[in-house]
Formats: structure tokens, C-alpha cells, sequence
């Protein structure tokens, strides 16, 4: 008995569903600091391009960012427009956010405030939806 290919547009639901999954759940594990959970969510062969802050292996991003969590209160990545273009087994993303930060200060705390946009390439291997590229473009700032 063989199956039907699945329904075209059911397909792309159920892409896009799981694309969503992973891009809160990637704001979910940034902010607690949860560096196994992210580097779950990229390919091993994925690179990540944090400007100044890492450009390159996710391996490195994800040695910065641990690095920086003694210094920072809170974090929080909040996610606005997305847009996903999907062909077969990869896709692109271009995801909104805003992301809130609080850093320990000599004299109090200091927040940053930033507003950029994800540039993502995916790809689906063995059914699930990782990150092969990440890039954040930054909109803007305030300190």
C-alpha cells in the first residue's frame, strides 16, 4: 500500500509550524543561557553571524555567549514578523525581534535595547528543521 505525497500546502503548514517552534525556541534557550539546547537546534556544519559579538562557528557563538552570562541580569528576545520562504528542504527566514538586555555596571546596571532582524537559511535533514545560517542585522540601538 503505498501513501499519497502529502497535501502541498498541509506541507507547507507543518514546515512553517516547525520553523516557528525552532525560532522561539531558540529566544527560550538564548535568554536562560541554555547553550545544549541551542547548539541542538543548529546543524553541525552551521555557522552563526552575531556582528561584533561573534561571526562564525555556532561553537564560538555559543563559547561568547556563555562567557558573557556572568555579566548579564536578564535577556529577553521577543519575536514580531516572520516570514518564512520554504522549497522542499530548506527555507529561508527573515525574523523581526526585539531583544532586551541587562548588563552589570561599576554603578548600577546598564540596558540595551535592540531591534534587528534574523536573516535565516534552514534545512530539514532526517524530517527536523535546524538552523544552517543565522545572521542578525541590526535596525537599531539604545543604550
Amino acid at each position: 500500500m503505498s501513501m499519497a505525497p502529502p497535501d502541498p500546502v498541509l506541507q507547507e503548514m507543518l514546515d512553517e509550524h516547525a520553523l516557528r517552534k525552532l525560532v522561539h525556541g531558540y529566544c527560550r534557550a538564548v535568554d536562560r543561557g541554555d547553550t545544549e539546547t541551542l547548539r541542538g537546534m543548529y546543524h553541525p556544519d552551521a555557522v552563526d553571524g552575531h556582528g561584533a559579538f561573534s561571526t562564525g562557528s555556532v561553537d564560538d557563538f555559543l563559547g561568547r555567549l556563555a562567557a558573557s552570562r556572568k555579566h548579564l541580569r536578564s535577556m529577553q528576545h521577543h519575536i514580531t514578523t516572520v516570514n518564512f520562504a520554504i522549497d522542499g528542504d530548506r527555507a529561508e527566514g527573515e525574523i523581526y525581534s526585539i531583544a532586551t538586555h541587562t548588563f552589570a555596571a561599576k554603578h548600577g546596571e546598564t540596558e540595551v535595547i535592540v531591534g534587528g532582524r534574523y536573516l535565516d537559511k534552514y534545512q530539514k535533514r532526517d524530517g527536523t528543521w535546524r538552523f544552517l545560517e543565522r545572521t542578525i542585522v541590526t535596525d537599531w540601538a539604545h543604550v
